[in-house]
């Protein structure tokens, strides 16, 4: 995946309904609140997840966190035999070009190069 810095990050994290494997999603350091329903939710980088599960992932500050580094950052499954198999990607995160400041993150200009 490639965001400019702040820009708004949802991550879809799902295991498929016939595994019999249960999984641990990391957003690599992001993190999101553990339920968006609830106000003040508690704050995680980290979600299990089994069999038929799913989880939206809003992550707080948008790309680059609360403090919207940039950067690359690591998502995935982070029990290792599934890491090895390719249960895993970068969030790469780059600085918001000039061109864009003050523009809302839709405008034309701001839509390549991400």
């Amino acid at each position: 995946m490639k965001t400019y810095a702040g820009d708004g990050l949802l991550v879809h994290e799902s295991v498929a309904p016939g595994s019999e494997q249960g999984h641990v999603f990391t957003l690599g350091g992001l993190e999101a609140p553990r339920d968006m329903l609830i106000p003040g939710s508690e704050y995680d980088a980290n979600q299990a997840l089994g069999p038929g599960e799913s989880f939206d992932a809003w992550v707080e500050g948008g790309a680059g966190g609360f403090t919207q580094q940039t950067g690359d950052y690591f998502y995935g499954d982070m029990r290792r035999p599934f890491t090895q198999v390719g249960a895993w990607g970068l969030i790469r995160v780059a600085p918001r070009p000039a061109s864009c400041a003050g523009l809302p993150v839709t405008a034309p200009a701001c839509l390549t190069g991400g």
